[in-house]
């Protein structure tokens, strides 16, 4: 059990951690004894004969008894002194509870199963799977954000269809969580679901004053050892309890290594996959996003270079194997 003591000085740490054979006693521990042997002395036989009883002697005599009332009082206090002396805090106590986490430390152990979203991904949608119509592109960017005892996973999305950014915190019971995600609208939706064994996550909203091209049902969900992020956005339907499709975006964790035994375009700046078209001198290249796309046209000589020594590399390890 932690407890939070305050004495001549602030401690704090755990009783069993103490060493009797180093604590210096708080003077004020010996409080009872000093006033009862003040009161013993006050209140002699001799002092209480007639003879003795003057007004000086009459004042010290009321001075013991009040020393006598304050040791008592205070000896029936003692439990509220620990082993070195020092009382207890009783408001600290209570705000430290036994078995109490760290500030922050109980909201980020809840949420820590969907580590697995932090970082920035690329992404491709799609409204029917396996076709490229109405199909966009995004990125998105999860990070950590703590508050106090708060802790929540925040995201943004660069040309995101349907969201712009949202958070994810710790619902009311455990595995539960709420999702809030602002539409691409400027709209604020909540959903409110639970991180299944496996990590993913499936939140619903009930709110009906939800923007009409907003999914009613979100699911997250990490894959490929970490390197891909599958989100499904799905409507009820207007006759049933069921959901239907509204669109999916499958992104690719920025600089990983997923699709590349594919034949598939690799972007000449982290490596991954290439999803947007780039030219220098008549030749074309690939980029995986905006911002890679930025950095190749400020300096595409270097870029190129760091690109061919990458793949010299890549080829030189794989012909070693």
């Amino acid at each position: 059990m932690r407890r939070l003591t305050c004495g001549p000085s602030l401690e704090i740490g755990s009783i069993s951690d103490r060493r009797p054979e180093r604590r210096v006693r708080n003077p004020r521990s010996a409080g009872p004894f000093a006033l009862a042997a003040l009161a013993s002395a006050a209140l002699t036989p001799a002092a209480m004969t007639p003879a003795a009883m003057t007004p000086g002697s009459m004042a010290r005599g009321s001075m013991a008894l009040a020393a006598m009332a304050l040791a008592a009082w205070v000896g029936f206090a003692s439990p509220w002194f620990d082993g070195a002396g020092s009382t207890t805090s009783f408001a600290a106590e209570a705000a430290a509870p036994e078995g109490a986490a760290p500030e922050g430390g109980t909201a980020r152990k809840a949420l820590q199963p969907l580590q697995g979203l932090v970082g920035e991904w690329r992404g491709a949608g799609q409204i029917r799977r396996g076709s490229p119509d109405g199909g966009w592109t995004e990125e998105s960017a999860w990070v950590w954000r703590f508050e106090g005892a708060k802790a929540s996973l925040q995201f943004t999305v660069a040309r995101g269809k349907y969201f712009v950014s949202g958070s994810i915190q710790p619902g009311a019971t455990a595995k539960s969580v709420e999702l809030v995600a602002k539409t691409a609208s400027g709209r604020e939706v909540k959903y409110i679901g639970e991180i299944a064994e496996d990590g993913s996550v499936t939140a619903t909203t009930a709110d009906p004053q939800a923007p009409a091209d907003a999914p009613q049902r979100v699911s997250l969900r990490v894959v490929a050892s970490g390197d891909r992020l599958v989100m499904l956005l799905e409507r009820r339907s207007a006759i049933s309890d069921r959901y239907a499709r509204l669109a999916e975006i499958g992104y690719t964790r920025r600089g990983s290594e997923f699709g590349k035994g594919a034949a598939q375009p690799e972007c000449v700046v982290t490596g991954g996959l290439g999803t947007i078209q780039v030219s220098y001198k008549g030749q074309m290249y690939y980029v995986c996003c905006a911002g890679c796309r930025d950095l190749f046209e400020q300096k595409p000589d270097e870029i190129l270079t760091e690109y061919r020594e990458r793949k010299q590399a890549e080829a030189a390890k794989k012909k070693a194997r």
